[in-house]
């Protein structure tokens, strides 16, 4: 009698041992890819207010020096820096287009053999000049490299 309940009780505390470990293995796991998250959404965004700051410069002198995108309140392309075709028109038309003012997105894409996902970050922020807009800059961070460790660390700890 004492030994059935001796093994019962030791199953039952191998499952709740496992569920704890299990749970905090989750819950850090999920607290370390927000924390990653948090630091890449603040870098985009301190880029993004460094490039508006000097394509500020740039827009009122109507030059145009190159990163990213900047477009002057005509809606013109006055520079960008380069990416590749395909991922420029998905960007363009899935996220630049649908971002409000210092709005970050974070998107998928497949890549042009439709066999790897790539995934980007990207932020639109309004450039003013004394109060009045002279233009929209719209910055994309890579963030594959990000999704990859997502997805292995998930898969290591499974």
């Amino acid at each position: 009698m004492f030994e059935y309940t001796r093994k019962a009780l030791a199953k039952e505390y191998t499952k709740m041992l496992a569920i704890i470990i299990a749970g905090t293995t989750m819950i850090l796991y999920v607290f370390f890819n927000y924390s990653i998250y948090l630091q890449h959404r603040e870098i985009i965004e301190v880029f993004a207010y460094e490039e508006s700051e000097e394509w500020h410069n740039a827009l009122k002198s109507s030059m145009g020096v190159g990163l990213d995108y900047a477009y002057d309140i005509n809606n013109k392309k006055v520079g960008q820096h380069s990416a590749p075709d395909n991922i420029e028109n998905k960007l363009v038309k899935d996220v630049f287009n649908n971002l409000e003012n210092n709005s970050i997105k974070f998107k998928l894409f497949f890549d042009g053999d439709m066999k790897s996902i790539v995934a980007y970050m990207a932020i639109k922020k309004d450039i003013y000049d004394d109060g009045v807009q002279i233009g929209t800059l719209y910055a994309g961070k890579n963030m594959t490299n990000y999704l990859n460790f997502i997805i292995k660390t998930l898969f290591c700890l499974m």
